[in-house]
């Protein structure tokens, strides 16, 4: 009787131990992307979409951010996944700008392998051939580099200060900053309260092409000394556009790049984090079909972070099944 008891509940134990992941995963997610229209968004968008289908019971949340803010809003839990790019989680890890101290509680989850490039068009009928000209002149640049903690408007400011400006000279010429949507960003050029449009974003963006296509518009390139800086300060990638990557490019366009990235909160459940990055590496052609950015993905390339970047424990499992890791 005893042993038939004992057994009895050892099946009961086993059970119960086996539900533990299950009980443990979350039934809710916050991603944290872009602003909304941009390509972050787009992809959060389409993320969630399969997740939420493909998981039972898990509902999912896309919610505006930017590069700089999302990795802190992932380090206090407000998010559990963020878009950002390593050269900004680096700078996270060791407390350095744009960040006050160093955030702990990041882990890598997949490397999205997106591109982005740092473009600045400007109104033809501003006269300007050259980002130096804007100094020269003093020109009154009104700006939209997109909502405030967007990666690409640190960037655009990285970039001002190797030409000797800032925000404040731009004011003082008789300029304007203007932080808004890329939605509302693209309506201020195109009603004559703007001038210049600058993003770090993937080729093709359908907020560039509109703009591009709806304004004659003209794009000033970086120096390649400039360039070559910003290579070595920031960790970027020195990049050549080719001419017809957008209307208005004149010639082929120097800039600097970087690669898109997902973190997670560090206590996001290993089974959790397992699916999620399973899900994205095993749906490469949806991907593909719903943005040109995806061109360069690869479930392998998906694993690909710098050494300083802990992944997650979750994506590791899936990545060392697949071969993708040792």
């Amino acid at each position: 009787m005893k042993k038939r008891w004992f057994a009895a509940m050892a099946m009961v134990l086993a059970l119960a131990l086996s539900l533990v992941p299950a009980m443990a995963r979350e039934n809710s997610l916050t991603v944290t992307a872009g602003g909304v229209g941009g390509s972050w968004f787009i992809a959060g968008a389409a993320f969630n979409e399969v997740w939420e289908k493909s998981i039972p019971n898990l509902k999912m949340s896309l919610v505006p951010g930017g590069g700089n803010t999302n990795p802190i809003r992932v380090d206090k839990g407000e998010a559990d996944i963020g878009f950002t790019y390593p050269t900004l989680v680096l700078s996270a890890l060791k407390g350095e700008e744009p960040y006050k101290e160093p955030l702990k509680n990041l882990r890598g989850l997949a490397n999205l392998q997106i591109k982005q490039y740092l473009v600045l068009a400007v109104l033809r009928s501003t006269g300007l051939t050259s980002i130096d000209e804007i100094v020269k002149k003093k020109f009154p640049l009104k700006v939209c580099p997109g909502t405030r903690g967007l990666a690409g408007e640190l960037t655009f400011r990285q970039m001002l200060a190797e030409y000797g400006m800032t925000y404040q000279d731009i004011i003082k010429w008789g300029g304007k900053v203007y932080f808004a949507s890329w939605n509302e960003s693209v309506a201020q050029i195109q009603d004559g309260h703007a001038n210049a449009l600058t993003s770090q974003t993937p080729l093709q963006n359908p907020f560039m092409v509109e703009l591009s296509t709806s304004r004659d518009m003209k794009y000033l390139p970086l120096s390649h000394e400039v360039a070559d800086r910003m290579v070595k300060k920031y960790g970027y990638s020195k990049e050549i556009l080719p001419k017809d990557s957008y209307k208005g490019m004149d010639g082929d366009y120097v800039t600097v790049a970087d690669s898109v990235i997902l973190v997670c909160k560090k206590d996001l459940s290993e089974e959790m984090a397992y699916l999620l990055v399973k899900l994205l590496c095993e749906n490469q052609k949806k991907w593909e079909a719903t943005h040109v950015m995806f061109k360069d993905f690869t479930p392998q390339g998906a694993s690909q972070f710098p050494e300083a970047i802990a992944l997650h424990p979750g994506a590791i499992k899936y990545f060392k099944e697949k071969g993708y890791l040792k």
